[in-house]
């Protein structure tokens, strides 16, 4: 589910959207008890931001496939 999002910026200035995902999972000991999971990030062009390896810090991410960095100073960037 498409939980928020936030603009980075390439090397060059560029704007970047970058969606985030959150993913749910349904609690063990309670079964109607939904809690938040992993979370994914992904460009608005459809690359993806793997976010447990390629965020290197808050607000300075890497693209999976090609390797590019973006950065942002947004607050909601997790």
């Amino acid at each position: 589910m498409k939980t928020g999002s936030f603009v980075a910026k390439d090397a060059n200035g560029n704007p970047v959207t970058i969606y985030i995902y959150t993913k749910y999972i349904r609690s063990k000991s309670q079964a109607n008890h939904i809690i938040p999971g992993g979370q994914v990030l992904t460009t608005d062009d459809g690359y993806n931001v793997n976010f447990n390896v390629n965020r290197l810090e808050k607000g300075k991410y890497e693209i999976v496939p090609t390797g590019q960095i973006l950065t942002s100073d947004d607050p909601s960037a997790p």
